[in-house]
């Protein structure tokens, strides 16, 4: 893959990681109350993609403390739950399963072409 392709598809990752709570309301400075918003990441921690998934990590990371430090979203806190995908497309519908189901939080496809979701998405498109 060129270095160019690559800087940009890691500039496109970390837009979409930082627009994923961003599109929720702001709330007010103040203390934070009730539950967490939990924003759910798989990434590439490990495996040949190990660079580029440590960057978006880093990027939601500093994103969460921001938020954080700014009195989250909607007056809650932000948890970031991520799990590493070993680089490995086939890991993936697995990982956003248990995001969803286990880890009940919101997935951000950031950091992943949608594509390999789509085992996923008969299960993993449940009313709540």
């Amino acid at each position: 893959m060129p270095d160019w392709l690559a800087k940009a598809i890691l500039r496109l990752a970390a837009i979409a990681v930082l627009t994923t709570g961003l599109s929720l309301p702001l709330a007010p400075l103040h203390a934070q109350t009730g539950a967490p918003i939990k924003i759910g990441l798989s990434t590439q921690l490990t495996g040949p993609l190990a660079g580029n998934g440590k960057q978006i990590l880093l990027t939601a990371q500093i994103w969460t403390e921001e938020i954080n430090a700014k009195g989250g979203l909607l007056g809650r806190p932000v948890e970031l739950v991520y799990y590493d995908d070993q680089s490995l497309p086939a890991n993936i519908p697995g990982i956003y399963a248990k995001l969803i189901d286990i880890d009940k939080s919101t997935p951000s496809l950031a950091s992943r072409p949608i594509s390999p979701l789509r085992p996923c998405r008969s299960s993993c498109n449940t009313a709540s």
